[in-house]
């Protein structure tokens, strides 16, 4: 038998989820995304952990159990970097980390394991409280939560003409790749060797262990009269192997849109479902 409170429970987790995907649903319905919706999708987690508590649902306590429990599952079963990002702004500039930011990191400190992949946004209107609780948490020595910061990411990302309140929205993935969620395919899947590239440019372009040539001639060491001379080098060693890079992540990603498709990361795009293309094309 359904007792009535099940129904209820059932109703609220769904509600939940559908905040959580929020992205990804009005895609679905055929609606346009606004930015509107955006900031209320943004605010539901924290609405529905709030109205728990006014009605007596969740207790902070078991608000933080069940953290942790989720914690302890990501340990348990994820074989791959699960990044949470904290922090962040709302697409109008104002701070937007709260209580369950805050307890995300005192959680975080309980449990203290490899997993989630912690990370937090900072910028000029981060609240003491939250640098405290950062602060706390770092103490612990496990290298969590790495710190990202609004003033110089933001900007950066503005270069390339994004609207702000798009950029205000950017997260973490992986290890530290920045990313926009739901704008782009959360992986990047590129290493670039920089200490290959330093050894390049200490030896004219070719490798120390095969004498093959693999970046641009660069200059004979000795002829180097400055450390400025050597950066001038290095840094045409990085431009080299970034374009190699680039080129042969292309042939990869051809390869994997053809064989190993992402229907699940898809649908957390926007406009993957309404061109009918794959996150990994």
């Amino acid at each position: 038998m359904v007792e009535r409170h099940d129904v209820e429970r059932a109703q609220r987790r769904a509600a939940a989820l559908r905040c959580a995907g929020y992205r990804a649903i009005p895609t679905v319905a055929g609606e346009q995304v606004t930015a509107e919706a955006e900031e209320v999708a943004r605010e539901g987690h924290i609405l529905f952990y709030r109205a728990d508590l006014e009605a007596s649902r969740l207790t902070v306590d078991r608000a933080r159990e069940l953290l942790a429990l989720f914690w302890i599952k990501l340990n348990r079963e994820c074989d791959d970097i699960a990044h949470l990002s904290l922090g962040d702004q709302t697409p109008r500039g104002e701070d937007a980390a709260n209580e369950l930011s805050l307890l995300c990191l005192q959680v975080d400190r309980w449990v203290s394991r490899k997993e989630p992949n912690l990370s937090t946004r900072v910028h000029k209107g981060t609240p003491d409280l939250y640098w405290q609780e950062i602060a706390h948490t770092m103490r612990r020595g496990a290298g969590h939560p790495a710190i990202f910061n609004d003033e110089v990411i933001i900007p950066d990302l503005l270069d390339y003409g994004l609207p702000v309140e798009v950029v205000r929205d950017y997260a973490q993935v992986g290890c530290v790749e920045t990313f926009l969620p739901g704008l782009g395919a959360p992986w990047t899947n590129c290493y670039l060797n920089l200490a290959k590239c330093l050894e390049l440019a200490l030896n004219d372009g070719r490798c120390l262990l095969s004498s093959e040539r693999l970046g641009p001639p660069t200059g004979d060491l000795r002829r180097f009269d400055s450390f400025a001379s050597l950066f001038e080098a290095y840094e045409r060693q990085v431009e080299h192997a970034l374009y190699e890079m680039l080129e042969a992540k292309d042939v990869y990603d051809g390869v994997i849109s053809q064989h190993a498709l992402d229907p699940l990361n898809s649908a957390f795009i926007r406009d993957c479902l309404r061109c009918g293309l794959d996150a990994t094309g």
